[in-house]
């Protein structure tokens, strides 16, 4: 099949084997990266809805971290700085609503009109 006949799975997976292959990816970078990708992708448009699903992506690599004896300290302290990067957005979509800006997407009308 040609890359428009491709599926998203069929897509990631081709992607994957070439990051792997090509520019030496490690295999665990591969799942961590695939976990992420299945949960986050498509990103929805609307960042509110776009921020809790990057939450909960970041939950599932957080998750399967979890049940590794081998914690790697360092790793943990990425999914809490990214956790805290996460919380930044959300304070900051929240503080754009709050004083009246909000993206055109979010807004009730979606007019480009002041």
């Amino acid at each position: 099949r040609g890359d428009s006949e491709m599926t998203r799975q069929e897509r990631l997976e081709k992607f994957l084997a070439e990051a792997r292959a090509s520019h030496g990816l490690p295999q665990a970078a591969v799942v961590k990266l695939r976990t992420f990708l299945k949960t986050c992708l498509p990103l929805p448009v609307n960042l509110n809805q776009a921020i809790n699903v990057l939450k909960d992506a970041l939950a599932s690599l957080s998750k399967e971290q979890d049940g590794k004896q081998d914690e790697d300290a360092k790793l943990l302290r990425r999914f809490e700085d990214a956790g805290r990067i996460i919380k930044h957005l959300e304070s900051l979509s929240k503080t754009l609503h709050q004083i009246g800006i909000c993206p055109l997407v979010d807004s009730p009308n979606n007019s480009t009109e002041l």
